[in-house]
């Protein structure tokens, strides 16, 4: 037997919880970025990733937790290459980390 989707009350309020925490873990992660505490922020960045792990939203609701997600990721895309150019973090041991 096939389970029956959410409810739109119920899709609107998994969206809102998500992006709830996206907001919170991109905030600590900038935080943590900010102040060169790079494990804390990938800590961070994790987190918020996990928040992709739903089969109970549907694909335009997805999307919109996929692109807030996204958005928040050019942060940490940012920091990688100044770290990288600026010789504080070099890519491949930071590869060798994770």
């Amino acid at each position: 037997m096939a389970v029956a989707p959410p409810s739109t009350e119920d899709q609107s309020k998994i969206l809102e919880d998500a992006l709830a925490v996206v907001k919170v873990q991109s905030f600590q992660m900038k935080r943590c970025l900010d102040n060169n505490k790079l494990m804390d922020g990938l800590k961070h960045c994790s987190t918020m990733l996990s928040e992709l792990r739903t089969s109970s939203l549907t694909p335009k609701n997805y999307y919109e937790l996929y692109m807030a997600i996204f958005d928040a990721l050019r942060h940490v895309s940012i920091y990688l290459k100044e770290a990288h150019q600026s010789g504080r973090h070099h890519l491949a041991d930071l590869y060798e980390l994770v």
